[in-house]
């Protein structure tokens, strides 16, 4: 979508990708809700882009920094399913 000069996510990047999952999601108010699964990088907390969630019945689910280690089970008995279904949905 775009990059930064120091190659870190920052509000502008954030609210640029968030637009573009609104758009290929069909995220809207006349929509159902969807969620978002977020690492816990602070761009995410901005209130610009909590509010552009909701306003676009998105639930932003941000899971807890520095826990990807912990995590990492989920990959496999949790989003590979996910995944498949979701897909075979689609």
């Amino acid at each position: 979508i775009t990059v930064s000069p120091t190659g870190y996510m920052n509000e502008r990047i954030a609210l640029a990708w968030l637009d573009h999952f609104i758009k290929h999601a069909g995220a809207s108010l006349d929509q159902y809700w969807h969620i978002l699964l977020l690492g816990g990088h602070i761009t995410h907390c901005y209130n610009d882009f909590v509010i552009k969630c909701h306003e676009n019945h998105i639930i932003p689910f941000q899971f807890p920094s520095h826990l990807t280690h912990i995590l990492q089970p989920f990959d496999v008995g949790v989003f590979r399913p996910w995944k498949h279904y979701h897909n075979k949905a689609i």
